[in-house]
């Protein structure tokens, strides 16, 4: 929410494509991930001018109401690759070839603030 004095917040609608569940380097459970999908179709400007069609987030509130199919309004911005959370699904860490340095299938999105449209 924002105070009505200054300008809205810069909103922008994503769908929800999926839920994952996550883990650490060790295993360990960690968060679940949501993939979303910039609506309408398009691409979100990333770093470096690189441009995306789907990111991962690790900021909304829980799996029910978030869920794949819904559309949701996201304030945020794509982090850098080293500030980027940790949590990978098991079969990232297990299975995926090696990739080069800062090659990241999803960028992630920093989420401020969020709302159901």
């Amino acid at each position: 929410m924002w105070d009505c004095s200054g300008p809205a917040p810069a909103y922008e609608e994503y769908e929800i494509l999926k839920t994952e569940p996550t883990v650490d380097a060790n295993l360990r459970v960690g968060l679940p991930r949501w993939i979303l999908q910039k609506v309408p179709l398009g691409s979100v400007a990333g770093l470096n001018g690189k441009r995306y069609a789907q990111l991962k987030t690790f900021g909304l509130p829980d799996t029910v109401l978030y869920r794949p199919g819904r559309h949701v309004l996201i304030e945020g911005h794509i982090v850098d690759y080293a500030q980027q959370t940790p949590f990978r699904t098991r079969f990232e860490w297990l299975s995926m070839a090696p990739r080069p340095v800062g090659y990241v299938p999803y960028p992630e999105l920093m989420v401020f603030r969020y709302q159901l449209p």
